[in-house]
């Protein structure tokens, strides 16, 4: 069996919030372990509170929702693929740079249903809502570009 270090041992190692976390364990100490692995990619301003959340998930509802509420927003930080400690000028940048690549999607393709089908991807991936509209105008074409190909097949046979 695998021994895992003590606290002391893990202190230079880990947070002030994974601090807090500390006797909400199994009795082999492998949490711990995962839950150093989730906080990792969390910013440090946030973990206190994603901390705090996660013990009163612990004491409500038990281990397992705890771990899936950590184990679900150490995901979507990862996904987001941006820096949650970024300026609010550098989140504008960001932003901009977003919007630029779905011009230059334009201009290259000239197909709006193409760009607009992207735009709405990238909104998805970074947890955006989208513009009013743009699933309603994504899906209508998409339903068309359906249709069109069922109407070929039955005009061949």
């Amino acid at each position: 069996m695998f021994n895992f270090p003590t606290l002391n041992e893990l202190a230079p190692q880990i947070g002030e919030a994974e601090r807090r976390l500390w006797d909400l364990d199994t009795s082999d100490g492998a949490d711990r372990y995962w839950r150093h692995e989730q906080f990792a990619v969390i910013p440090e301003a946030f973990q206190a509170t994603i901390a705090d959340e996660y013990t009163r998930r612990w004491n409500d509802n038990g281990e397992r929702s705890a771990n899936l509420y950590l184990l679900d927003i150490s995901q979507r930080i990862t996904r987001l693929g941006i820096d949650l400690c970024m300026t609010d000028d550098e989140l504008v940048d960001h932003a901009k740079q977003l919007a630029q690549t779905c011009q230059k999607m334009l201009q290259n393709t000239g197909c709006h249903v193409f760009t607009a089908h992207h735009l709405l991807t990238l909104c998805r991936e970074h947890s955006i809502h989208p513009p009013a509209g743009l699933e309603h105008y994504v899906e209508k074409h998409r339903n068309r570009r359906a249709n069109i190909g069922t109407t070929a097949q039955r005009r061949a046979t």
